[in-house]
């Protein structure tokens, strides 16, 4: 199978009970799209019939269709393929969850950053719920990240309207994921609120800064992060509560206590670097040895071993990277003697187009150096750095890093995909080669 009508598949992105997700790319505009069939698994089929599936699939298409807000995924195009339908949405390579791990995966992120993300999350929810949309399964992978940053909410397969609900679905069907969901879901309650929704949004911000879910008698985020005080603990403990009415009233409320809460954080980072001049970034070397310099083939399986990572795909050391200005928008690496383009590029690119920016610098001596080139995976690991807190925040960031940056690597995962670094938290991720990153580039100072 090649083709789904006039869309050229280009690869599978996922399968759920209900359907297939490919990607696609649409002919005319030669445009990467996601493509989503309706595909049920034969035992569900057989509980619901398909005709009714047919109809709750086409009602989630329409539903994207009609909703115009800027953290909803757009649906483009809707059609049937050999008597099945499916619909055309945009297409975005990451989600949050490739940034936070699994459920098993301790991996915080940056206060500001993971906070950045739930609140473009509640601004959407904000209007799904005035709308009477509860989306009921928010999590990390239905939370796509665009390059121009904020999220993009996906999968609204089963989405609950008290005034449209959902009939005929197997009684022992509940509808959320573990760890994520309210507490009346896994009641199988059969009215849901806002604040359904709202308690999901508390798991994935508790999650991203302290690392894991909130399960059981969790301890307090004070007690995890330093960056988290008393007025976090009071926030969680209001957004985590088991009873909906205990719960912030609306995603509006929630997110403007948030907002206050990361105000009086950036407050107090900036009272905290002010009684002190800022450092350099210093972290300790761990004997770097000889840096590759040319990508190779690494597959995900063997990446752990070969890129010197921990399970949570990110370097077991960090090298320290004093980086000094060497010359317009050029630093220099004290440690590795290794000088890097300060800034990432103007604009996110493939990683066809990131290598032939990186070879054009070379062919044109940009600063007077003919060796610029795409960073292996062990080079961008020299200008990583573990996630900041409280005083760390203090480091003086000779390499700025744009919000949610991407960066290419030279290295290769699959033949579709490349090893791609996400400089905000240090994480190694194998990005599909269509997407779009940021690249950097880096240099040994050789003029021939």
């Amino acid at each position: 199978m090649k083709n789904i009508g006039k869309y050229e598949i280009l690869g599978f992105l996922g399968k759920g009970s209900w359907s297939l997700v490919l990607k696609v790319r649409m002919p005319l505009l030669d445009r990467v799209a996601a493509l989503k069939l309706l595909h049920p698994d034969p035992l569900l089929a057989d509980l619901m019939g398909e005709a009714r599936m047919e109809e709750l699939f086409l009602g989630e298409g329409r539903l994207l269709a009609s909703i115009n807000h800027p953290g909803v995924l757009e649906v483009w195009d809707m059609d049937y393929w050999r008597g099945r339908p499916f619909y055309v949405m945009e297409y975005h390579c990451v989600t949050l969850r490739d940034i936070m791990g699994g459920v098993r995966d301790e991996r915080p992120l940056r206060l500001d950053q993971i906070t950045g993300y739930v609140l473009s999350a509640l601004d959407a929810l904000d209007a799904l719920h005035e709308a009477g949309i509860i989306h009921r399964d928010i999590k990390p992978d239905n939370l796509l990240l665009p390059e121009g940053g904020g999220i993009k909410i996906a999968d609204f397969g089963l989405v609950y309207r008290k005034d449209k609900p959902i009939e005929g679905l197997p009684s022992n069907l509940v509808v959320g994921s573990p760890y994520y969901s309210a507490p009346e879901q896994e009641r199988k309650s059969r009215e849901l609120y806002p604040q359904t929704d709202l308690y999901s949004v508390g798991v994935i911000l508790y999650k991203g800064l302290t690392g894991k879910v909130p399960d059981g008698d969790y301890p307090l985020p004070s007690a995890v992060n330093k960056d988290c005080d008393r007025e976090w603990d009071a926030f969680f403990q209001k957004a985590l509560a088991g009873s909906p009415k205990d719960r912030f009233p609306s995603a509006h409320a929630m997110c403007q206590e948030l907002e206050s809460l990361l105000q009086a954080w950036h407050e107090r980072i900036g009272r905290l670097c002010g009684l002190a001049p800022a450092k350099s970034s210093s972290h300790p070397t761990q004997g770097l040895g000889a840096i590759r310099r040319d990508g190779i083939l690494v597959p995900p399986g063997e990446a752990v071993e070969l890129f010197r990572l921990d399970t949570m795909g990110r370097p077991r050391g960090f090298a320290g990277g004093r980086l000094r200005p060497y010359a317009p928008d050029v630093v220099r690496d004290e440690v590795t003697g290794m000088l890097w383009s300060q800034e990432p590029a103007a604009r996110p690119v493939t990683w066809a187009d990131a290598l032939e920016a990186a070879e054009g610098r070379a062919s044109k001596r940009w600063m007077g150096f003919a060796d610029w080139h795409l960073p292996t995976v062990e080079e961008l690991a020299t200008i990583m750095s573990p996630v900041p807190q409280a005083e760390d925040h203090c480091t003086r960031l000779e390499m700025p890093a744009a919000e949610g940056e991407w960066a290419w690597s030279s290295d290769r995962a699959t033949a579709k995909k490349s090893w791609c670094a996400n400089m905000h938290n240090s994480t190694l991720v194998p990005m599909d080669v269509y997407c779009k990153a940021l690249p950097r580039f880096v240099s040994l100072g050789r003029t021939s």
